[in-house]
């Protein structure tokens, strides 16, 4: 995410997101996001943080990986409170990957959400952006290189399908 060895000088706050839809087709979806957030420092990644949402609400994948981003952001100052607890010293910019590349361009101002689904989910990303305290950007990554944030958002789906099958909440 950056020039070659950009990572590997200094300590930054990564999180990779994801979102996803299992049983796409049926008439209520299991949808879920989630977010894994790792200090970079000297090469290593060092994992700080996992959040799993179940959005049993939602309907589509592109709702998920909205939900994903939105979560990330939410939770960057908690993953950097993390970090510090860990010893770590993240310095800015936070860097939020995601495998969406509508995602990413969305949430770095290269294109606009259109899809009924997603809008509402974008609309309060300038307020966001003014309360943030530090500063990140938003960048594409192969799915290949999204394996944590994928299995999260997986589990996700699959709380969602169990709350279904056995009439749990999910409130």
């Amino acid at each position: 995410p950056g020039p070659n060895g950009w990572l590997s000088e200094r300590q930054t706050l990564v999180l990779t997101v994801d979102g996803g839809a299992k049983e796409p087709r049926s008439l209520k979806p299991a949808v879920g996001a989630g977010v894994a957030a790792w200090v970079y420092g000297k090469g290593k990644p060092v994992p700080i943080m996992d959040k799993v949402i179940p959005m049993p609400e939602a309907s589509t994948a592109q709702q998920a990986e909205t939900g994903a981003f939105t979560t990330a952001l939410t939770a960057r100052d908690e993953a950097f409170q993390f970090a510090v607890r860990k010893g770590f010293e993240p310095e800015p910019p936070d860097i939020i990957l995601a495998d969406s590349s509508l995602s990413a361009a969305i949430a770095g101002g290269r294109a606009r959400p259109r899809s009924k689904n997603i809008v509402n989910m974008h609309k309060a990303q300038p307020e966001r952006d003014a309360h943030c305290a530090r500063p990140w950007a938003c960048r594409h990554i192969p799915r290949t290189m999204n394996e944590r944030a994928d299995g999260l958002a997986s589990l996700a789906c699959a709380i969602v399908i169990m709350a279904r099958r056995t009439g749990a909440s999910m409130k």
